[in-house]
């Protein structure tokens, strides 16, 4: 494995070698996974600084919609927007692997985890691919998928799920219509939740996961897999890196919230609050609130902030970076 990843430009020999292994275990040769996984990443980097950087001329699919209206990409001839559609995926997913080796960096790995992102120009870059993939994709499906689209569709999710007025969006990892989804993503996964719950100040979920949504036995194996994440593993677990709030963090506001003194009517409030938006509206009470500097919650809201960072944005145990962290990861690697 070591002259594959000696060829692969970007990074140093070591550094590659600690990612495969740890995306794939350790191995005398590299697979074809490996080399794809590796390749994928390599470009990630440098889309990903060119999108931060407004370089997106340089990114493949997308630079070829990306200034144009709705109405110009229909005038496509089938073949060409077939090639932009594929090169644009592509593109997504090497920007998901470059994301995911950001998270190996810092000490984030994860098998199930999402990204929650505030960037501009990332969040457009996943917007546009559905918009320019499907025009229809406000439209929702049959079982929470959508049967009539095999690329990009409105779903349904369990995740954010209390906050109202939000799309959830499924992109497939599938290049062709007839075609199986390709498992192309990190930890084999073949399918992308993306949702913009913030498209005013352009804050996003990205989650990679098992499953698509596109047919019947593709929806049936995301229900089953989620049932079995829910009786399963714990969210708190060290590979788990959701959005979804541990319960552990809940029940230690509960309490805490309880003894505080606050109105019970505004207590209620709180909790549905926190149970919504997670750790950062807990940190946002000792904004709200003139809660003594010894006091037990203020007490617990310091020291999510010493355990967590971007408290400001964060749910729960999801991966976030600022753009500043993302340009200076990327800028080495460019």
């Amino acid at each position: 494995m070591q002259d594959v990843i000696k060829s692969l430009n970007g990074y140093s020999s070591k550094e590659r070698e600690k990612f495969a292994k740890s995306v794939f275990g350790p191995s005398d040769a590299a697979t074809e996974d490996e080399i794809r996984a590796l390749e994928y990443t390599r470009e990630g980097y440098k889309h990903l600084f060119n999108l931060l950087k407004d370089n997106v001329g340089e990114v493949p699919g997308y630079n070829k919609v990306v200034n144009i209206s709705d109405e110009e990409c229909a005038e496509f001839q089938s073949e060409d927007k077939a090639k932009i559609r594929k090169d644009y995926l592509n593109s997504l997913i090497s920007v998901i692997w470059c994301l995911y080796d950001c998270a190996l960096k810092t000490g984030d790995a994860f098998t199930q985890g999402a990204f929650n992102e505030q960037s501009k120009n990332l969040c457009d870059f996943f917007l546009r691919y559905i918009t320019f993939v499907n025009p229809n994709h406000d439209q929702l499906g049959q079982l929470g998928g959508n049967f009539n689209h095999p690329f990009v569709y409105l779903r349904v999710s369990t995740h954010l799920k209390g906050i109202e007025g939000i799309n959830h969006y499924g992109i497939d990892i599938r290049f062709d219509k007839d075609g199986p989804a390709r498992n192309l993503l990190p930890n084999k996964m073949t399918h992308i939740l993306f949702i913009p719950y913030d498209l005013k100040n352009h804050k996003f979920i990205l989650k990679p996961e098992d499953d698509c949504m596109y047919n019947v036995g593709e929806v049936a194996r995301h229900g089953v897999g989620l049932v079995l994440s829910q009786v399963g593993a714990s969210d708190s677990e060290e590979h788990q890196r959701k959005e979804r709030i541990p319960k552990r963090i809940i029940s230690d506001f509960d309490r805490l919230i309880g003894e505080s003194g606050i109105d019970q009517e505004e207590q209620v409030q709180h909790k549905e609050e926190v149970r919504k938006w997670g750790i950062q509206k807990i940190v946002n009470l000792a904004n709200e609130n003139e809660f003594a500097v010894d006091s037990p919650i203020r007490q617990h809201i310091e020291k999510l902030k010493r355990e967590y960072k971007h408290t400001d944005m964060r749910f729960g145990r999801e991966i976030i970076f600022s753009e500043e962290e993302l340009i200076k990861l990327t800028c080495n690697c460019e």
